[in-house]
């Protein structure tokens, strides 16, 4: 019965995390403007669209543009750069990962040597 249920679950994740994200083709089109807002890292807010890309993209890079009409007004962010950021209907927080735990003044690290302080 344990099997069943694991193999039951492995199987409804995927499905439900595809659920979570909903990027409907009939709603967002790629390469397509969508009034957002990126928060920079000192906490200021810009208000304006951004071009819908690749999520995989997003993760990276935001294009932002203050004018809808106007292309030359395309700024582009690096996610590292951003505290957070705004596309239609879906918010983003950015948060810096290192992508390891291992290494200097990681989790469970001290960040020099000697005792630790209180």
């Amino acid at each position: 019965m344990t099997r069943i249920s694991t193999v039951l679950t492995l199987l409804i994740l995927p499905f439900m995390a595809t659920l979570a994200q909903n990027w409907d083709p009939s709603v967002y089109r790629m390469g397509d403007l969508y009034p957002g807002y990126v928060i920079d890292a000192s906490g200021a807010r810009t208000d304006g669209y951004i071009k819908f890309q690749n999520r995989y993209e997003m993760q990276n890079e935001v294009l932002f543009f203050a004018s809808q009409e106007d292309k030359k007004s395309k700024v582009k962010y690096k996610t590292s750069d951003l505290k957070e950021y705004g596309i239609a209907d879906k918010v983003y927080h950015c948060i810096n990962y290192s992508g390891g735990l291992i290494g200097s003044g990681g989790p469970g690290q001290p960040a020099r040597e000697g005792r630790l302080h209180q």
